[in-house]
């Protein structure tokens, strides 16, 4: 159950640090290209998510420390947080040149390209004020009390609040316990979306409680 204890509130820069181990616990380079690109990359993206007008990060703090966090931006974020954190990526490749060959990141790259956009293409004809979720993360001593699936609902909320009409996010197809939680928070599978490693998933913000 969650604590009564536990405070969703926004993120702001004195954060950074925290959401950048958060995310280094949370995530191994096995699974998130962020990871790949080191520390410095991390921190770049998070600065963009709390920094720029067009996203938001919420965190939940439980006893003065951050257990949870989640990431939105008011459109498809890809490309505008390539352009703002490109420096760092190239830096990252630079100290790992042989992440060029990596086939994770070729992979990516084709799911972004292709499948990724055409994916994205289905929803902004459906609707073109979409926001997406890019990242959720819980700590490990908070899971399985339905944190994940508060800071769900308090995104779509702030998106609605932002004006948007539908949120997307991406999952991994493996990480059921993710799923369930995006269900649980009103999201469904997006049909036509799944790619090798990610299902996509959409929820309609209309009606959303403020």
């Amino acid at each position: 159950m969650l604590s009564s204890k536990i405070t969703i509130r926004p993120a702001t820069i004195a954060d950074l640090d925290a959401l950048v181990d958060l995310h280094l616990r949370s995530f191994s380079p096995k699974d998130h290209l962020a990871v790949k690109l080191g520390t410095g990359y991390i921190r770049s993206v998070y600065h963009w998510f709390i920094t720029s007008q067009e996203t938001f990060t919420l965190v939940a703090e439980h006893e003065n420390k951050i257990v949870g966090l989640t990431t939105v931006c008011d459109r498809f974020y890809n490309k505008p947080m390539l352009g703002n954190t490109l420096s760092q990526a190239m830096a990252g490749i630079l100290l790992h040149p042989w992440l060029i060959l990596d086939a994770e990141i070729l992979e990516r790259l084709y799911t972004f390209f292709l499948k990724r956009k055409r994916a994205e293409k289905t929803v902004r004809n459906k609707e073109p004020l979409v926001s997406q979720l890019a990242f959720i993360a819980v700590d490990n001593s908070m899971r399985g009390k339905g944190l994940g699936v508060q800071l769900l609902k308090q995104a779509k909320n702030e998106s609605h609040k932002r004006g948007g009409a539908k949120m997307l996010a991406g999952v991994y197809e493996n990480n059921l316990s993710s799923i369930k939680a995006f269900e649980k928070a009103g999201f469904h599978i997006l049909p036509n979306s799944v790619t090798r490693k990610l299902i996509y998933v959409e929820a309609d913000l209309e009606g959303t409680d403020d």
